[in-house]
């Protein structure tokens, strides 16, 4: 019996009780190292709709090889029920972050140095360089961190050496075309804040990108 959630549970293989068995051979860590990153998945997701009590004993069922304690017809309709519940709202939660990611955009627009460009990406040069210019083909070295407008970093490179990219492969890193025709504008030595809007990012989201240029082959 499959339905398709999100959770994934058919495809991990869950053993032991409810309680702490062996976790000291091999055989135990793994149990428990599959048991606790499946709670920590499902907490993550689903934590505040789901009874652990009850996802135990339905985990011992399946593993056990016994037939589910409650008619299959009822578990799919539950599940169709709760889909729709999670995808209402998930669309209620893009809709919010589209109206306020556009504000932002709005905002920034009119902001001292913001360029803003026909795809609606815009970009504000914080340091100017004077080195040679990145072209569609180049090998670039660069130091980049991304952020949500909040200020949250999810991802940085300046802790440590600047990766080296081609040009194309911007595309790929950051799911946005418009960045590598951002980085095609800048020199080596540039450190510019770029902020693609919301329909180029992901779950309508303003999405920031600082980068500095280090060195183009």
């Amino acid at each position: 019996m499959k339905f398709g959630w999100s959770l994934a549970l058919a495809g991990l293989v869950v053993a032991g009780s409810a309680f702490a068995q062996d976790t000291s051979s091999d055989k135990g860590k793994v149990s428990y190292a599959v048991g606790y990153d499946l709670g920590a998945k499902m907490k993550a997701q689903s934590g505040a709709d789901l009874d652990i009590n009850t996802v135990v004993k339905a985990l011992q069922d399946g593993f056990a090889g016994r037939g589910p304690a409650v008619p299959e017809d009822q578990l799919r309709a539950a599940m169709e029920k709760y889909a729709e519940k999670k995808k209402g709202e998930a669309d209620q939660e893009l809709a919010a972050n589209k109206r306020s990611s556009d504000a932002f955009m709005a905002s920034n627009r009119s902001k001292k140095g913001i360029v803003a460009l026909p795809s609606g990406v815009q970009y504000q040069v914080i340091d100017e360089g004077s080195g040679k210019q990145v072209t569609a083909a180049a090998e670039v070295t660069m130091h980049f961190r991304i952020s949500k407008t909040d200020g949250q970093e999810l991802r940085s490179t300046f802790a440590g050496p600047p990766p080296k990219l081609k040009t194309p492969e911007l595309t790929q890193v950051s799911g946005n075309g418009n960045l590598a025709e951002v980085v095609q504008r800048m020199k080596v030595g540039d450190y510019w804040r770029v902020f693609l809007p919301p329909d180029q990012s992901t779950n309508n989201l303003v999405v920031i990108w600082e980068i500095k240029i280090v060195d183009v082959k």
